[in-house]
């Protein structure tokens, strides 16, 4: 009985050695994942930081083309407005030197050498 009960204690030593030994080799795998863990949660909040300065450059940088963008069209439509105003201009002078050149003509014809009168406005 006694030798079964040593034997029985051998046993339950080596059995309990084994456990030692997975225990340790538990702690290691446990603390290399929570390594592990930790770089995955520290590249995660880098990535983060980098997504949200992107975001926040890329926004600075649509909102600094659509300004140039509205001032570039407030500069056609102001340019636009000059040359419509220049070709009525030149519409006016062209019809005012066609009303001088016809009354030149007139003159000419009917043998009057006094000036035109004034065009219209």
């Amino acid at each position: 009985r006694i030798a079964a009960a040593n034997k029985q204690l051998r046993e339950l030593s080596d059995d309990r050695e084994e456990d030692r030994k997975r225990l340790i080799k538990l702690d290691v795998v446990n603390h290399q994942m929570r390594q592990e863990s930790e770089k995955a949660r520290k590249l995660y909040n880098e990535l983060v930081v980098a997504s949200d300065k992107y975001k926040t450059e890329k926004d600075s940088e649509v909102d600094l083309v659509f300004g140039d963008v509205k001032a570039l069209k407030g500069s056609i439509s102001r340019r636009e407005l000059e040359l419509e105003r220049t070709l009525e201009e030149m519409h006016e002078v062209m019809n005012r030197m066609k009303w001088l050149m016809n009354m030149q003509k007139v003159n000419s014809e009917n043998g009057v050498n006094s000036p035109p009168p004034s065009p219209p406005s």
